[in-house]
């Protein structure tokens, strides 16, 4: 893919999308926002090394956002960004439909309730007037209507809410879509029930739940502190532990905001690599604007904005200078290139996962670590992944290579001298196969793959920044990598929860009004105001 800049493109006017949400809520009629979301021209352009989004609507006036901090890490990403192929999802949301990839996650929520009260929620979580919380014959026909998606790629699940693990309903899901021979099932958790229930996270285990992705915004208790409660790093450190012991496969979720823990993305690495035999990989969200932060003041939103090149240039600065922008980083959709390589060795067409092509908007580092010294490597140092793909592809992406071909390519393309101290080319299958278990389920005994045990470990560490009203590209929005399964369809994450579509579906959708729900059904509790989240088992003191 090439980068040219500037150019042209389709965006979402603020104003004008969000007069048809409150039209469409008012209404009644999804359509409303369907055939009329906002849709303006914008110009994506490079000024002073930076590159930013600027849009006019001749309503509501000028908008302009930032996109990357630096142009050159920004046309390194689009760049090197593989093409997808087209997809079927259900619904029809006009503009904002995906129409290509398959979804490397399937986002089914659970609930809209939680038990924090975080000062930034994209979906505003406790803030809204309502509860959506679906029930089991409502989460049934997701998961069999997610099944029948086509091509029919392994899609991630991924549970998530409000906090997923406060409805009743979680377990029972779970079961579901095992059952449906889905094989990644994670869910997406604060870790509070896994901190207060040692027993919960054996219990999804055993429902069929592959893996958590639990919300870490940094490496000690003082970073955790706008999220309401003031013990949540200890809390969540016991939530690790116990989702391990489980047999759970742990992904750090981090969302990062400008000024307020953009200083803890070095940290948080940091503990992931020390905590590597519990811990399977880093995902970096920046902030999005939506939910408790739709009506963000252009100052604010300014001040906060953190982009993918800002993750970079961070993790640069705080891990010494061993994380390189220009080397180590790629784009989020080379992943297909490990999922093809995966069903080309197999001779298997269907058991990869599909990814979409989120653009500028993902990314990805992967890194080696010595599992017993805890040193490491950006794998960009000592391996040229951009000379191996073009070795293994050398007679075009069809062309089905076989062992020797893959394994001659790799060595051409290592470099020892730059290798960890102790990595021989020997070791190289290895992270092979690691590679290859994290996207195709069809690489035989692929759970266990994906963590070779032996003294070298491969750690992804990942940048997701999801769209929302200000930086918004259709074109993007069409490749999404990770779309939620709704009652109105499968529709784009960025869409959901950045143009509108969340609040219109919950609404149309809601179980009850929040005054009903308290009343027939009783409040949950939530953290909130600094106060400490009682787990029997915590030793630790707060920081």
């Amino acid at each position: 893919m090439h980068s040219h800049l500037p150019r042209n493109i389709e965006s979402l006017c603020p104003g004008c999308n969000s007069e048809a949400v409150a039209l469409a809520i008012e209404s009644g009629d999804s359509s409303v926002l369907k055939n009329a979301p906002g849709v303006v021209r914008a110009e994506i352009l490079e000024r002073d090394g930076t590159v930013v989004m600027r849009k006019a609507c001749p309503k509501h006036g000028i908008f302009e956002d930032l996109l990357a901090s630096d142009a050159n890490f920004f046309r390194r990403i689009e760049e090197r960004a593989w093409a997808t192929t087209p997809g079927d999802f259900s619904g029809d949301h006009g503009a904002l439909s995906v129409r290509e990839g398959t979804g490397g996650f399937m986002v089914v929520d659970l609930t809209t309730r939680c038990n924090l009260k975080c000062a930034r929620c994209f979906m505003d979580a406790n803030g809204i007037g309502h509860v959506h919380e679906p029930d089991f014959e409502t989460i049934r026909l997701l998961l069999d209507r997610a099944k029948a998606a086509r091509p029919n790629a392994d899609i991630n699940i991924l549970f998530s809410g409000g906090e997923p693990t406060l409805s009743p309903n979680l377990l029972p899901a779970i079961s579901h879509a095992n059952a449906l021979g889905f094989k990644r099932l994670y869910m997406a958790t604060n870790g509070i029930k896994l901190a207060q229930e040692p027993d919960f996270a054996g219990a999804c285990h055993a429902a069929g739940l592959h893996g958590i992705l639990l919300q870490l915004d940094g490496a000690n208790n003082a970073a955790h502190a706008y999220l309401g409660a003031a013990n949540l790093f200890d809390v969540k450190t016991e939530a690790l532990s116990n989702a391990h012991n489980a047999g759970l496969q742990v992904t750090l979720q981090v969302t990062v905001a400008n000024g307020v823990n953009n200083d803890q993305v070095g940290p948080t690495l940091d503990f992931a690599i020390k905590n590597i035999r519990r811990v399977f990989g880093v995902l970096f969200q920046p902030i999005m604007f939506a939910g408790r932060d739709h009506g963000v003041t252009d100052d604010d939103r300014l001040t906060r904005r953190y982009t993918l090149a800002d993750l970079a240039a961070d993790l640069r600065m705080q891990t010494d200078g061993k994380l390189e922008p220009l080397r180590d980083w790629w784009p989020g959709s080379r992943f297909q290139f490990f999922a093809q390589l995966g069903n080309f060795l197999r001779r298997n067409e269907t058991a990869s996962i599909g990814h979409g092509d989120p653009g500028h908007f993902g990314t990805f580092a992967p890194l080696v670590v010595n599992t017993r010294t805890r040193q490491w490597v950006p794998l960009g140092r000592f391996f040229n992944l951009d000379s191996f793909e073009r070795q293994i592809l050398t007679e075009g992406p069809t062309t089905a290579p076989d062992l020797a071909r893959a394994i001659q390519a790799a060595r051409n393309s290592f470099s020892a001298g730059e290798a960890p101290s102790g990595f021989t080319f020997e070791d190289f299958p290895s992270l092979l196969n690691q590679c290859i278990a994290r996207v195709n389920t069809g690489w035989g005994d692929w759970e266990r793959r994906g963590y070779e045990d032996g003294n070298f470990r491969l750690v992804i560490v990942q940048g997701l920044w999801f769209q929302d009203l200000f930086n918004f590209d259709v074109r993007i929005n069409r490749t999404s990598p990770v779309v939620v399964a709704t009652q109105e369809g499968e529709i784009s994450f960025a869409a959901y929860n950045g143009a509108g579509w969340r609040q219109v579906v919950e609404h149309k959708f809601q179980t009850a009004g929040l005054a009903e729900w308290n009343r027939t059904r009783g409040r949950h509790t939530i953290y909130a105001n600094h106060v400490m989240v009682p787990v029997s088992s915590l030793t630790a003191t707060s920081k």
